[in-house]
């Protein structure tokens, strides 16, 4: 993410493949800088700082929902079928296992 207002650039591990590192490097960092927090940008940097949430400050972990609701935030089956049991229109889940899948898919 870029912003003009950044000062720096933190190079962290990849959140998908490295997520308890990941939460420690970012852990650092706030710490470090002695910040109230961090904005997580995707769903893998979200789970990972939710699951190792205890090493952040308290104002960092008092921005993020509850780790239970988070994982259900980020299951697309389990919010599909509550939103289905609600009567909330949702989009459909399609899954692609591969490259080929893909044209199929957009068609």
């Amino acid at each position: 993410m870029w912003s003009r207002y950044a000062t720096t650039t933190l190079l962290v591990p990849e959140a998908t493949l490295e997520a308890r590192r990941f939460a420690n490097v970012v852990v650092e960092e706030v710490t470090g800088r002695a910040a109230d927090g961090a904005l997580a940008t995707t769903d893998a940097a979200l789970w990972a700082l939710s699951r190792w949430r205890s090493g952040l400050p308290s104002t960092a972990q008092a921005m993020l929902p509850p780790h239970d609701a988070v994982v259900v935030a980020l299951d697309r089956v389990a919010l599909r079928e509550r939103a289905r049991s609600l009567d909330v229109p949702f989009v459909p889940l399609i899954r692609i296992d591969n490259g080929a899948d893909v044209e199929r898919v957009l068609r």
